[in-house]
C-alpha cells in the first residue's frame, strides 16, 4: 500500500504541477555528463562495444554515430528542453491510457484485485503538495579539516605502481595507463567489511550493500545529494564486502575530487536516513520471490551455506534475518570501523597524478587519524567443509525441465600460490573434459563449468567444484561423468594436450587482463595493507606455465576423492515429494 501511494502521489504531483527548473537542469546536466564524457572516451572503446554498437543498428532501426555526433546533437537541442516542454509531454503520455499495477509478493493478497485498486484509488484521492524548490543548494562537505602531510612516497619500478602515505595513515595507490582515454577507475576499501561483524549480522551487511547510497550524509539526503551534483560522473554509498567496506567506480579526473570528498562524506558522517529503510522494505518481497525463480537461484541463496555446514557468513541470510534489519543497528556496527579502520585508496588508468594526490590529501587525508594495520579478526576466519556428505535436494520453482547438478570437495585456502594456480587449471581441464563427455556420452549440448575456489578470507578453506544444468532425468549421469573424470584424474597424469588446451586459452586471457584498467585496480588495491600479495601478480603466468600432469594427478589425488564428495541436487518443486 505504501509503494502505491508513493507512486501515485509522485505521478499526480508531476502532473497537477509540473516540473521544477531544478528538476529539469538536474536530469539536462547528468544527460550531457553520459554523453560528453562518451565523446571524450571513444578513441578507445572496445570491439566488444564497437561491434554492438553496430548491430544495434539493424536491431532498433537507428543510424549508427559516434559518440561525437551524439554529444552534439545533444547540445544542439538542449536550449529546446524547457520545463513547460517536458511536463506537458509528461501529462499527455499519463493521459493516453488508465495504469496497469503490478504488485509483486510471496504473501497472498485476500481479495487481491479489489484490495489493490482500493489502494491506489484511496492514494489517488489525496490532495498533493506542489514540488519543493530546491534550487541554490551547495554540497557541505567541501572541506574536511587540515590535510595530512605526504610521509612516505616510493614507486613499484616492474608494475608502474606510486604507493603514497599520508600522515594520518590513509594509503594511495597510482598506477597510470593509456587503456581508457579520459578515463580512470577507483577502488576505496576500508576497515573489514563483513569479517568486522558478527555472524548474526549479515542480514545487515545486505542491508548496507544493497541501500547505503539511499541513506545520504548528515547533512544531504540521497534526492538532494543528487540534485546538488548533477552532471559528474560519481558513486554513491558503499558495500559491505566479505573483509572490506568498498566504494569502486569509474570516471573523469575532472570528478574525481568530488568523488573523494563524496566518499569521505559517506564514511565520516553517514546519513543512514530512514530512506534506506522504506526503501529496503519496498525491494526485500520481489528479491525474496525471486530467490527460487530457478536452479541458479536456489544454488545462490543456499548451496554455499550447506557447504559450510550453515556458517551465517557464507551465502544469503534468512528472510527473518533480512526482515530485521534497523537503522540504529547498521549504525552501531559501522561506527567503530568509519572512525579508526584503515584505508586504502587506489586510482587506475588516465589522470594528472599530483591532483589525485591533492583530492585525496585535502579530503581522506584530513580526516582523523587511522590505524597502522587490519585487526587479525582471527574468530570469525574460521570455516569448515560439511562432514555430512549426503547427497542433498533442493527444489526451484522455474521451468519444470531444468535441474541442476552440483559436485563439490573440500580444499584449502590459497597461501601456497602455486597450489592456486594449479588448482586454477585443474578446473579448466575438468571443465573440458566434462563438456567433451557430456555431449558424446548424453548426446547433450549442455555447458558444464568447474570451479576452484581457495579462499584468501577464511582459514584453511575452499573448495572444487563442477556444475551443469540439465534435464532433471540425467543429473545421475552427470554425477557418474564427474566421478569418472575425477578416478582417471587421480589414477595417471593427465594428458599433456589436455593441459596445453586448458593452459593456452588461459594465458590468453591473462594477457588480455593485463591490458584493462579494472584488472589492475584489483591486483593494486591492497597494494600496502597486503604488498606480499603483489608477487602473485607478478608471478601469475609463471605458476601457469609451471604446471605440469604431474602436480595436476597429484592435486586430484589430495582432493578429488569421489567418496569425500558432496552432491546437491537442485529439481523443480513438482518433481520432490
Amino acid at each position: 500500500k505504501r509503494a502505491l501511494a508513493i507512486g501515485e502521489q509522485e505521478w499526480c504531483r508531476a502532473v497537477e504541477y509540473g516540473f521544477t527548473e531544478a528538476e529539469l537542469a538536474e536530469q539536462l546536466a547528468n544527460f550531457e555528463q553520459r554523453y560528453r564524457d562518451a565523446a571524450n572516451q571513444q578513441d578507445t572503446r572496445r570491439n566488444r562495444q564497437l561491434a554492438e554498437g553496430i548491430l544495434s543498428t539493424a536491431r532498433r532501426e537507428r543510424i549508427f554515430v559516434s559518440p561525437q555526433t551524439t554529444y552534439e546533437l545533444f547540445l544542439a537541442q538542449k536550449s529546446r528542453i524547457t520545463v513547460e516542454a517536458v511536463s506537458q509531454a509528461f501529462a499527455r503520455h499519463y493521459a493516453l491510457s488508465d495504469p496497469l499495477i503490478h504488485v509483486s509478493t510471496k504473501q497472498a493478497i485476500p481479495d487481491a484485485q479489489e484490495t489493490i485498486l482500493k489502494a491506489w484509488r484511496s492514494s489517488a484521492a489525496q490532495p498533493v503538495d506542489p514540488p519543493e524548490d530546491r534550487s541554490g543548494l551547495a554540497f557541505a562537505y567541501g572541506e574536511f579539516g587540515t590535510p595530512s602531510p605526504v610521509v612516505a612516497d616510493t614507486t613499484i619500478d616492474d608494475l608502474g605502481v606510486r604507493t603514497i602515505r599520508f600522515g594520518n595513515n590513509v594509503r594511495l595507490n597510482l598506477k597510470f595507463t593509456a587503456h581508457e582515454k579520459g578515463r580512470l577507475r577507483y577502488a576505496i576499501r576500508i576497515g573489514s567489511g563483513q569479517l568486522a561483524l558478527p555472524a548474526t549480522q549479515m542480514g545487515q551487511a545486505a542491508f548496507l550493500s544493497t541501500v547505503s547510497a539511499l541513506g545520504g550524509l548528515g547533512e544531504h539526503g540521497y534526492d538532494e545529494l543528487r540534485q546538488i551534483l548533477a552532471g559528474r560522473r560519481l558513486t554513491y554509498g558503499f558495500d559491505a564486502g566479505e573483509d572490506k567496506f568498498i566504494v569502486r567506480g569509474s570516471g573523469t579526473m575532472a570528478d574525481l575530487p568530488l568523488q573523494m570528498q563524496l566518499s569521505a562524506a559517506y564514511f565520516s558522517d553517514p546519513g543512514l536516513r530512514s530512506e534506506m529503510l522504506t526503501r529496503w522494505q519496498a525491494i526485500l518481497p520481489p528479491y525474496l520471490a525471486q530467490l527460487d525463480a530457478t536452479p541458479q537461484a536456489v544454488a545462490r541463496a543456499q548451496v554455499a551455506r550447506i557447504v559450510t555446514d550453515g556458517n551465517p557468513r557464507f551465502g544469503i541470510p534468512s528472510e527473518e534475518e533480512l526482515a530485521a534489519v534497523t537503522l540504529a543497528e547498521a549504525r552501531r556496527l559501522v561506527a567503530d570501523q568509519f572512525a579508526a579502520a584503515p584505508i586504502e585508496i587506489s586510482v587506475v588508468g588516465d589522470f594528472d597524478s599530483e591532483a589525485v594526490v591533492a583530492a585525496v590529501g585535502s579530503s581522506f587525508g584530513a580526516l582523523p587519524a587511522r590505524a597502522e594495520a587490519l585487526d587479525d579478526w582471527e574468530s570469525e576466519r574460521l570455516a569448515r567443509f560439511t562432514s555430512d556428505r549426503g547427497e542433498r535436494v533442493l527444489t526451484h520453482a522455474g521451468a519444470p525441465d531444468q535441474a541442476l547438478a552440483m559436485t563439490f570437495w573440500p580444499t584449502t585456502d590459497d597461501d601456497d600460490a602455486q597450489e592456486e594456480a594449479t588448482m586454477q587449471l585443474l578446473a579448466t581441464v575438468m571443465r573440458l573434459e566434462m563438456l567433451d563427455r557430456i555431449r558424446e556420452e548424453l548426446g547433450a549440448s549442455y555447458s558444464p563449468g568447474a570451479n576452484s575456489g581457495m579462499s584468501h578470507i577464511y582459514r584453511d578453506f575452499g573448495t572444487f567444484s563442477t556444475s551443469a544444468v540439465v534435464a532433471p532425468g540425467e543429473a545421475d549421469e552427470v554425477f557418474a561423468v564427474v566421478d569418472a573424470i575425477a578416478t582417471e584424474f587421480r589414477a595417471g597424469p593427465i594428458d599433456a594436450d589436455l593441459l596445453e588446451r586448458a593452459r593456452t586459452p588461459l594465458l590468453e586471457k591473462i594477457a588480455l587482463s593485463r591490458r584493462e584498467n579494472g584488472w589492475w585496480l584489483g591486483a593494486i588495491d591492497e597494494a600496502q595493507l597486503r604488498a606480499d600479495r603483489l608477487d602473485r601478480v607478478r608471478s601469475y603466468e609463471d605458476r601457469i606455465r609451471a604446471v605440469t600432469p604431474a602436480m595436476l594427478q597429484d592435486a586430484a589425488r589430495r582432493y578429488l576423492d569421489p567418496a569425500e564428495a558432496l552432491r546437491i541436487r537442485i529439481l523443480h518443486e513438482s518433481l520432490v515429494p
